[in-house]
């Protein structure tokens, strides 16, 4: 029957199945039919006693029908083999795959196509279980899966981001208990900061010595790196650029970063943050960028076509790596595009440029009121000219 009496209410207790007792972290389900009626009482544990099986049959993997499912009373109040209070699987039992949180998920958080592309292969990769049966031990699995599968540490991280947000939204709603990706990820062998390095400055020579030849030909090629060595921003940041984005401020010539309105019709402007939207003036060395650019049309000034996800920088990142390995012969693999963001930063520092200031030209968001700093024109052009005249 499932039931004992307890001060004259009826409880439900059944035990847990011996494969099943690990998954659970105890031996029985007990709790409350908040009744001091025996027929009533037994009515509930007959249909708790077929909801729990079902629940079993979830564990191990076996999906119940739709129409067979057994939805828990919400009358009913969990509690623990201890007498502790915990809350009761109240979801609807019937299979629930991973993959079919991801349309809420696009509802609520409206994502990039790419990073939808990237959570969903994410979950394919993990074979798309049903959430109800995913516990620690099967979260783990997945994460050594992927390390021995050749994913850096960063990357299979990342995937379990995107399991944990997934889970995340299936707690929130009511739909299972726990999220037991939470905390799961392996710490990073080092500091974001180390993960690329700034360019020397006979490897800075190589790439300008390289690209000198391209202002016609690849204008791209040639006009990036050096945007990027003077002004530290991000590679997509400067190639969406519209002639548009030429402003003078107090007499300063400088360049707007932002993502307001479209870099061309149907491609909207990105950025990787709010904090990033910036104004930064050019160096005395970028004059010949001024002029060059006034020249050009309306419109973006280094054309390309974008990829399916609207990043305008994919094709050149490529070319880039490749001009760097097989042209400039630059092997060290922690040595990219984004290195003369380091080596721009590593510049600041020498030259004394403080924290504020830095982070206003790099578009760094900070904690408290120096976050403001990095949104756009909070400091004033002269201040930023010239601390960009000390590199």
């Amino acid at each position: 029957m499932h039931i004992t009496r307890r001060n004259g209410v009826y409880y439900f207790r059944k035990k847990i199945p011996a494969d099943l007792v690990a998954i659970y972290g105890k031996r029985e389900i007990i709790y409350s039919l908040r009744t001091k009626d025996r027929a009533t009482a037994a009515r509930l544990a007959l249909r708790a006693a077929v909801q729990h099986d079902d629940e079993f049959s979830l564990k191990r993997g076996a999906p119940i029908p739709e129409h067979l499912a057994v939805p828990m009373p919400r009358s009913l109040v969990s509690l623990s083999a201890d007498g502790h209070g915990t809350p009761p699987a109240t979801a609807k039992r019937s299979a629930t795959k991973l993959s079919g949180l991801i349309s809420i998920w696009r509802k609520d958080r409206q994502p990039t196509a790419k990073t939808v592309d990237a959570v969903t292969r994410a979950v394919r990769e993990a074979n798309d279980p049903d959430i109800h049966t995913i516990s620690r031990q099967r979260i783990v699995a997945m994460r050594d899966g992927w390390i021995e599968a050749g994913n850096s540490i960063a990357t299979t991280n990342k995937k379990l981001g995107f399991i944990r947000l997934l889970l995340g939204i299936a707690k929130g709603r009511g739909i299972v208990e726990s999220n037991p990706a939470e905390g799961a990820e392996l710490p990073p062998p080092k500091r974001a900061v180390d993960l690329r390095k700034p360019y020397s400055p006979e490897q800075v020579q190589t790439v300008m010595t390289a690209t000198a030849g391209m202002r016609e030909s690849d204008p791209a090629m040639y006009w990036l790196p050096r945007l990027a060595k003077w002004t530290g921003a991000r590679l997509n940041e400067l190639h969406q650029m519209r002639r548009c984005d030429l402003i003078e401020r107090d007499g300063v010539q400088g360049i707007r970063i932002t993502d307001e309105g479209e870099h061309v019709p149907g491609i909207r402007m990105t950025l990787k943050n709010v904090g990033s939207r910036r104004w930064v003036p050019l160096h005395q060395e970028l004059s010949n960028f001024w002029l060059w650019a006034q020249a050009q049309p309306e419109g973006p000034l280094l054309p390309v076509k974008a990829d399916k996800y609207g990043n305008v920088s994919a094709a050149f990142s490529k070319r880039y790596g490749k001009l760097l390995r097989n042209v400039c012969k630059i092997k060290d693999e922690e040595v990219a595009f984004h290195s003369w963001r380091h080596l721009f930063a590593d510049k600041c520092r020498a030259a004394a440029v403080s924290a504020d200031v830095r982070m206003a030209l790099m578009g760094h968001s900070e904690g408290g009121a120096a976050g403001m700093y990095g949104a756009g024109d909070g400091l004033p052009a002269r201040v930023l000219a010239e601390a960009v005249s000390r590199l």
